[in-house]
């Protein structure tokens, strides 16, 4: 499973959304800056700010998967 654009400006698409439950995304501190419950395919994160961050798929068997993304 990946998230891609990598770095991105808008919105990040993830390639296999049908077992994601939810979705977190955390800036570089740790703080949550977005969660969203039954996301679609593509996240749009136009309004965080610029840099790395943490986006943590929970998936609906119970494990957690992150992939670092970087906004420009």
């Amino acid at each position: 499973m990946t998230a891609y654009p990598n770095p991105f400006s808008d919105a990040v698409t993830i390639s296999d959304i049908s077992k994601v439950k939810s979705v977190s995304v955390m800036d570089a501190s740790g703080k949550t800056v977005r969660t969203i419950e039954k996301p679609a395919s593509q996240i749009y994160l136009n309004d965080v700010k610029a840099g790395l961050h943490f986006i943590i798929l929970k998936m609906t068997d119970g494990t957690v998967k992150t992939i670092k993304a970087i906004k420009k």
